[in-house]
């Protein structure tokens, strides 16, 4: 969780959840109160992704960026945070050109590490200042 706290305080960034944990509202509830319980000033998940769409994981976040309603994602700064492929493998080249420069691929064996925050925020600063 220290990594996922440097992160939020360093971005202030508003989390959207793509995990198959969205499926269900007490698997979401057990992720917020595990984050709260470790201190982080968290009001939950900024939105969820489709939770009706069972799909490639990128497809489903491409689905969320481009939804009605959203800003364009080409003009708003985010990253996407998975131990699942969003870049590689046949299945995300489809959507691969808006991913680049997005993703962080994390180690499920490991979660989020302090490398990957570090490199988070190198794309979060990259973002900013184009």
């Amino acid at each position: 969780m220290e990594p996922l706290q440097s992160l939020l305080e360093e971005t202030r960034a508003k989390l959207v959840l793509s995990s198959t944990w969205r499926v269900r509202k007490d698997f979401i509830q057990d992720i917020v109160d595990s984050i709260k319980a470790f201190g982080i000033e968290f009001e939950g998940f900024f939105d969820i992704t489709d939770p009706n769409m069972h799909s490639e994981r990128q497809w489903e976040i491409e689905r969320w960026l481009s939804k009605e309603g959203n800003k364009k994602y080409d003009k708003i700064i985010w990253l996407a945070l998975d131990d699942e492929e969003l870049l590689e493998g046949d299945v995300n080249q489809k959507f691969k050109r808006i991913f680049e420069g997005h993703v962080v691929k994390t180690q499920s064996h490991k979660g989020l590490t302090m490398d990957d925050v570090n490199y988070a925020l190198e794309l979060w600063k990259t973002q900013m200042s184009t």
